[in-house]
């Protein structure tokens, strides 16, 4: 978004000075600061009297539709979806595991099959595996293991891991085994 008029204004002394908030298509405002202090999400804020320096800022958000999936991602995947970002954020188009919203969180694409979330763990020596998936460089990673069985807590190994995957897509994380008789993992995606 913008407010104008911008960057830097100068205003006669004891003049007023009107400046209009705007958001970019699919975003919103959600507060707008005046030196440093909230005036609430305002579309327009007017400096009146001034004889000294004020600073303006505005804060905007995405526009979200069901399950917190921004409105302008899902435009960018189909434009076609704007008709009703709820139901496209719900649907699953491309008939993979993984809802739209999901694949928003993973950072896959809905629109194709072979684009989803997953985790495999290959054996490297009798003790050392490596665990793959597809990662992004937009996305941060979580990796946690439960011992034993499934029906204990999971707890994490290693956290906010960044996206870094080779040219192919693919995150590699090498792990030495424990010596537990089991060992479960999972990869948990957050939205930085």
């Amino acid at each position: 978004g913008s407010i104008s008029p911008s960057p830097s204004i100068f205003v006669e002394a004891g003049g007023n000075r009107q400046f209009a908030i705007t958001p970019d298509q699919f975003f919103h405002v959600a507060d707008v600061l005046v030196n440093q202090v909230s005036v609430g999400a305002v579309a327009s804020y007017e400096f009146t009297n001034v004889t000294d320096d004020h600073e303006i800022e505005a804060v905007f958000a995405p526009d979200l539709a069901a399950n917190n999936t921004p409105h302008w991602w899902l435009h960018q995947q189909n434009p076609a979806w704007a008709s009703d970002f709820d139901a496209a954020a719900l649907g699953n188009f491309d008939r993979d595991p993984f809802f739209t919203w999901q694949e928003y969180i993973a950072d896959t694409n809905p629109l194709d099959p072979n684009s989803f979330m997953w985790l495999e763990l290959s054996k490297e020596t009798d003790s050392v595996f490596n665990l793959r998936f597809p990662a992004s460089p937009d996305r941060r990673y979580r990796l946690q293991r439960q011992v034993g069985g499934l029906d204990g807590p999971w707890i994490d190994v290693e956290s906010n891991l960044p996206g870094q995957p080779d040219a192919g897509g693919i995150m590699t994380l090498q792990r030495t085994r424990g010596g537990q008789a089991a060992e479960f993992y999972r990869v948990e995606v957050e939205v930085p």
